[in-house]
């Protein structure tokens, strides 16, 4: 696979006959990584509470299930401790993160040193489920989940909005992910 799809760039264009793909893999978790990482999405932190403090994930994987309510989707591998804890609390806050963010998103993700469970240090308020919200973010959704989908080797966890609200930060300068890196809008 990864001498397949590991080239910069991806698959080559232009180089099968018309309506053919010109590389193929098998569907696995690589192929299935590979394709996530090519996928540009805007970067939320989901944050709950458990075991007395804060806790956050960064994640590109969310969905706007439904306007009329506002539901969101959001798919959370099974065997992380994240899933565990949103399980456990039943809701979570999404905050829409800004390039400015771009250290806090590696914190939540475990890439930087681990935020401190009181979020000191990171601007915040507390949501009125309790779950902790980035008032530096583009907006929020505070949110009760409603429903679990088991799907694979993740947990999808369909969740209300209960409010929403716009954070303090610049609405045209949102904090993008695409092949692992965190590339500028413009």
């Amino acid at each position: 696979m990864s001498e397949i799809f590991g080239r910069a760039g991806g698959p080559r264009e232009g180089t099968a006959p018309a309506g053919e793909m010109p590389e193929r893999a098998s569907p696995n978790a690589e192929s299935g990584r590979w394709l996530r990482r090519h996928h540009a999405g805007g970067v939320y932190a989901l944050t709950t509470v458990a075991d007395g403090g804060y806790r956050a994930a960064t994640l590109t994987g969310v969905l706007m299930a439904s306007l009329e309510p506002l539901l969101f989707l959001v798919s959370l591998d099974r065997d992380s401790q994240i899933e565990a804890w949103v399980r456990a609390a039943g809701y979570f806050g999404l905050s829409l993160l800004t390039v400015r963010q771009q250290f806090l998103a590696d914190q939540f993700a475990g890439f930087a040193p681990l935020a401190p469970k009181t979020f000191q240090g990171i601007d915040h308020v507390t949501a009125v489920t309790g779950a902790p919200l980035l008032t530096a973010a583009i907006g929020w959704a505070d949110c009760r989940v409603e429903g679990e989908i088991e799907t694979g080797d993740h947990t999808a966890f369909l969740a209300r909005a209960v409010e929403v609200g716009r954070g303090a930060g610049a609405d045209d300068e949102p904090l993008i992910y695409y092949r692992s890196r965190y590339p500028r809008l413009r």
